[in-house]
């Protein structure tokens, strides 16, 4: 297990300062250009997703619901994506905040 051809990545940098985020972004870029190898990062912080990544899967209830380029994603007409990753609450929600 010294030289792996995927790493996966499980919210790395959940509770790091911007200063050390971003350091830890590029190692870990560093280190894939360097071994070679396919990195998977989990992260719900989006601004880092379109940062690190040349590929991004969006899940949603279980299903992959989108596979492509970070530029795609940002164009995707799904309602569900474009709500995630501009930070948007639907609609459902909304409704069902204001009866509280």
């Amino acid at each position: 297990m010294t030289d792996p051809e995927i790493v996966l990545f499980d919210e790395p940098t959940t509770g790091l300062d911007p200063i050390r985020k971003n350091a830890a972004h590029a190692m870990i870029l560093q280190y894939q250009k360097t071994y070679g190898f396919t990195g998977v990062m989990v992260s719900h912080e989006i601004p880092d997703v379109f940062y690190i990544s040349q590929r991004i899967a969006m899940l949603d209830q279980g299903r992959i619901i989108f596979q492509g380029r970070p530029e795609e994603i940002q164009e995707s007409p799904l309602p569900v994506i474009r709500q995630f990753i501009r930070g948007q609450v639907p609609e459902d929600m909304q409704n069902a905040l204001g009866e509280l």
